[in-house]
């Protein structure tokens, strides 16, 4: 299912992340089915080691076991 939210985060250190650029949907689907999204962040102007990506659940089901996000691959260039 498509994620409520994606962030991005960047580190030299490997501890001290920041946050850079955050992605939301602009509207998370109400119905149980599977949806495929690409989303892009587009340039983001940074030097880093270290790229944290968090992506946050929507929770459109209250059992746990259905709220389930597949992630196919990340790219960065």
């Amino acid at each position: 299912y498509l994620p409520k939210l994606v962030s991005v985060y960047v580190s030299n250190d490997n501890r001290n992340f920041r946050e850079v650029k955050t992605l939301q949907n602009a509207k998370i689907p109400g119905s149980l089915l599977r949806h495929v999204k690409v989303m892009k962040t587009g340039p983001l102007n940074e030097r880093c080691r270290f790229i944290k990506v968090v992506v946050k659940n929507a929770d459109l089901s209250a059992e746990a076991a259905k709220n389930i996000m597949l992630l196919d691959e990340i790219t960065v260039e």
